[in-house]
């Protein structure tokens, strides 16, 4: 069997609204893909704790079951937004949070849609799961059986005074550097 698929949301995202990319890229690649059961509130508690390790064990255990399941032990990871920067900290050689995850031995890919990796700043963003990442891990995994990919693209445009999804945009964005009309 080929590599299993695992997709990791983004921030306060509801995991069912990654099932569509899931059955895409199933289809695209005819390997198995799933997502990471994440709600809001596992969001919401990781960024009041300053601490995502409740994120990175449902990722792991979504990882294990995969392996179980699906009789596979390669795994690529599409982590979009945050999601891409929690899949940094899986794959990473140094314990995060105090704990070791077996991300680095199980991925062979590493792809991260639209994430949050640095500002223009640097990589000290006042936003603790890339401050954490980038400490960690900066650049791309030091293993070097895992290829990665990061993806950018240009979907809505920061603005502080705009409609509601530019606005969100620009709040979201602003740790990382964001001037107003930045996609």
């Amino acid at each position: 069997m080929g590599a299993a698929i695992i997709v990791v949301g983004g921030f306060n995202s509801i995991w069912p609204v990654y099932l569509r990319l899931a059955r895409h890229l199933e289809d695209l690649t005819g390997n198995p893909c799933v997502a990471v059961p994440l709600m809001p509130h596992q969001w919401q508690q990781a960024a009041r704790q300053q601490d995502a390790t409740t994120i990175l064990e449902r990722l792991e255990r979504t990882v294990a079951w995969a392996g179980r399941r699906l009789g596979t032990e390669r795994i690529v990871l599409v982590g979009h937004s945050a999601g891409g920067v929690i899949c940094r900290l899986y794959v990473c050689d140094l314990p995060v949070w105090g704990q070791q995850y077996a991300g680095r031995c199980q991925v062979n890919w590493l792809i991260t849609l639209g994430s949050p990796h640095c500002s223009e700043r640097g990589t000290e963003t006042g936003w603790f799961l890339t401050d954490e990442a980038n400490r960690l891990a900066p650049g791309a995994p030091r293993e070097v059986r895992i290829r990665c990919r990061a993806i950018a693209g240009k979907s809505v445009a920061s603005r502080q005074e705009g409609n509601w999804g530019e606005r969100r945009a620009y709040h979201s964005y602003r740790f990382f550097g964001a001037q107003p009309q930045d996609w």
